[in-house]
């Protein structure tokens, strides 16, 4: 947090260290999917961490609106919030679709939970990153963090495209085609709300600098 405090106004600073919350928040809510696949969680869980993240939120932007920071960041910073926050929508969005359905076949079903497992150890690694990223000590360390949640996207991208190769060869009936397909694309939402928060940390950072 030294870097932060050597470039950032003390109202800045205590928005930023704030903001972390949020992500904290997405953390616990996917460790809380995770738990849900192997049935040792409920969708009620990530609903009440859904509603912290949501007063975090409504504060944190109240606190920007009320020129805590400087005016050129604001536009930045509210948005930079709002994709944080959309980590722990689309975690939340994803629990609520893989209780809706469940393969009538094992196979199939344990294949299922084994491939959103991993998508949640990606979505796990991406958001420690950017935890990370709010704790940096030095610019430098905010480009490896965004060059390895970039990189975690991509790995993430492959998955969802072998889901959705799975969805389409597969001689899977009606409900189960689209169940798959919805959430091979929830999973995606949730990687890309990971990068575009590390693409805006690192651009503000940039701006500030500049």
């Amino acid at each position: 947090m030294k870097f932060l405090k050597t470039i950032l106004m003390s109202g800045e600073e205590k928005i930023f260290i704030q903001a972390k919350e949020l992500v904290t928040l997405a953390k616990k809510s996917n460790d809380e999917f995770s738990k849900l696949i192997n049935k040792k969680s409920t969708p009620s869980k990530i609903s009440q961490l859904r509603k912290k993240s949501s007063n975090e939120y409504f504060s944190l932007s109240h606190l920007i609106i009320s020129g805590s920071i400087a005016p050129n960041l604001i536009d930045d910073m509210l948005l930079l919030l709002n994709n944080e926050e959309n980590i722990l929508e689309s975690i939340f969005k994803i629990s609520r679709q893989y209780i809706r359905y469940t393969p009538k076949d094992k196979k199939v079903n344990d294949y299922l939970n084994d491939v959103l497992l991993s998508f949640s150890n990606y979505a796990n690694d991406s958001i420690s990153l950017l935890s990370k990223m709010h704790d940096s000590k030095t610019l430098s360390q905010i480009k490896i963090y965004r060059s390895k949640i970039k990189e975690i996207e991509n790995e993430g991208d492959r998955l969802r495209d072998s889901l959705l190769d799975f969805a389409y060869s597969s001689d899977n009936e009606f409900k189960l085609f689209y169940h798959i397909v919805d959430l091979a694309y929830m999973c995606d939402d949730i990687l890309d709300a990971c990068e575009d928060s590390s693409d805006l940390f690192l651009s503000i950072m940039l701006s500030i600098l500049s």
